[in-house]
């Protein structure tokens, strides 16, 4: 599905999440935080490699099972026998296939259909500034991964390059039509030097950009983290550690290697490791590794900079069209729903829904994603929020309906009880999306009646694409709309806040839609109170 999609990858399909800051002193510094999630990374790669990562785990109870007790006594079974272990405690291993991915990996862009290439002997990290390419190795000839200190000091090198930014980097190809940077690609790889730096590129452990402007907003960090400037971004690697002058630090991944749980558990021990590892920078300056970082140079002829010069352009329209808006909503948070024993997730959902009907009058066809990595080379279930049982609730909040504080309440917890189960019916393969993509896929030269049709059309048009983060090493995420007319929401519950930001382009109001729910979580604040907001 990803790699026959000839649209930009650029908000189209990459997301990016955002590292929690880093508290230790100094870690604001631009080389230091760099060198400490790189040196981190390489390390997770390192254990993932040697097959020593602890495998991700899906907790029937996890009230019960989710401690370290439980993963001790787990621990003592022979490898032979640990499913067994685990079935009796109700605590399943989920699929991580697509782990391996994750490094020294990317997608090639190729006529009709993309390639992923890996190669797991590469050793080097490449690392783009001001739009241009470098390289050095990360791990020793021996396998050993080179010290955070020598890692600081070759970040260092080229954050003082002096060179003049290359806003015709090849870079901005990488953002384009599939078919169209194909065609270049191949032109390029004539010329053998060419063929060698691209090769460079795919099979890097990842890609570093290194931003010299600081995120003066928080629309101004989103945009650089989501999109950025073509020619210091390579979009089609597996993903990009971003990290900016003050600190800040985000990943933004290709998605057709994998999905947001394989990124984010990454990011999750990294930052971990992070914590109880801190990198101390040296003092004094190393002579001896002068010619461990290696530029890396593609050549170009006039028609390869009308086609990149072209392509910044076709960038430029597209993220300038795209608006994105920010929300925070104190009222509630996630200490409040715990408190209320209320699902979250349901009730987040819930005032999704009633946004968009209090701003265009409708439900719309909605998604949800939920992880199938119970089952081998699992992806992604589609969970659909909008139900009859939301539009009933929906229509119930409006002012001129006569239903009550306890009428809305029941219909509230109605929601929240199918939003569950839709869920867990997700998460075990008992959707239909994933199941009627699949018959599509078979029948294709086949006419078949029902893929035509308005209905199938209609819900297969995403206008509501949304999805939830949880976690304490990421603070932020999102990603654009998935169609024209549609909004692209991340939303989460803080220890302090509803937070939720929203990507739109010009046929929607992403100002609107985020007034209309912070007047949702209002309402639905007032009826949790036992208030009644109509009155």
């Amino acid at each position: 599905m990803y790699l026959k999609a000839r649209v930009p990858l650029v908000l189209n399909y990459n997301p990016f999440m955002v590292f929690t800051d880093d508290t230790h002193p100094g870690f604001d510094d631009q080389a230091c935080r760099a060198t400490a999630i790189v040196s981190s990374a390489v390390r997770f790669m390192k254990t993932l490699r040697a097959k020593r990562l602890e495998p991700d785990l899906f907790h029937l109870d996890p009230k019960k099972t989710d401690n370290e007790k439980i993963k001790k006594r787990l621990s003592y079974f022979p490898e032979m026998v640990s499913w067994y272990g685990a079935y009796l405690h109700k605590v399943f291993p989920l699929d991580m296939s697509q782990y391996p991915r994750l490094f020294n990996s990317s997608r090639v862009a190729c006529q009709g259909k993309d390639e992923l290439v890996t190669d797991i002997n590469a050793r080097h990290l490449v690392v783009i500034r001001n739009g241009r390419l470098y390289a050095f190795d990360v791990l020793n000839k021996d396998g050993s991964v080179v010290a955070p200190s020598v890692v600081y000091h070759r970040i260092q090198r080229i954050l003082s390059d002096k060179a003049e930014t290359d806003y015709d980097s090849v870079a901005c190809m990488t953002s384009e039509e599939r078919d169209t940077w194909a065609t270049w690609r191949t032109s390029l790889e004539a010329t053998p030097k060419n063929a060698e730096v691209l090769r460079l590129v795919d099979t890097a452990a990842f890609v570093l950009c290194l931003e010299d402007q600081e995120p003066k907003s928080l629309e101004d960090l989103i945009r650089t983290f989501l999109h950025g400037e073509p020619h210091n971004r390579w979009f089609e690697k597996s993903f990009q550690l971003i990290v900016c002058r003050g600190g800040k630090a985000a990943v933004n991944f290709e998605h057709a290697w994998g999905d947001g749980v394989a990124v984010l558990r990454f990011m999750n021990e990294v930052y971990r490791d992070i914590k109880e590892n801190p990198f101390v920078p040296p003092s004094g300056q190393s002579a001896a590794d002068d010619d461990a970082v290696r530029h890396l140079n593609l050549t170009v002829g006039s028609g390869m900079k009308g086609a990149i010069t072209e392509a910044r352009s076709k960038f430029d329209k597209l993220v300038t069209s795209l608006s994105m808006e920010k929300l925070q909503y104190f009222g509630m948070n996630r200490g409040y729903f715990k408190k209320k024993k209320l699902g979250a997730d349901a009730v987040f959902q819930l005032a999704l829904q009633m946004a968009f009907y209090r701003q265009l009058g409708y439900v719309p066809a909605s998604y949800e994603s939920c992880s199938t990595a119970a089952f081998k080379h699992g992806r992604t279930e589609t969970v659909r929020p909008a139900t009859t049982l939301t539009k009933e609730c929906v229509l119930a909040f409006e002012r001129s309906h006569p239903a009550g504080v306890d009428e809305m309440r029941s219909l509230i917890d109605a929601v929240t009880k199918k939003h569950n189960q839709l869920i867990k019916e997700a998460a075990m393969g008992q959707g239909f999306d994933r199941h009627l993509f699949a018959l599509r896929q078979l029948a294709q030269g086949t006419e078949v009646p029902l893929f035509s049709s308005a209905p199938y059309k209609s819900i297969n048009h995403i206008v509501l694409s949304t999805s939830t983060l949880s976690s304490p090493s990421v603070i932020l995420g999102g990603f654009g709309p998935v169609v024209d007319d549609g909004f692209g929401v991340g939303y989460r519950a803080d220890d302090e806040f509803l937070g939720s930001q929203v990507t739109a382009y010009p046929a929607r109001d992403a100002k609107g839609f985020l007034d209309a729910l912070e007047s949702s979580f209002k309402d639905l604040h007032s009826v949790f109170e036992g208030e009644n907001f109509k009155k």
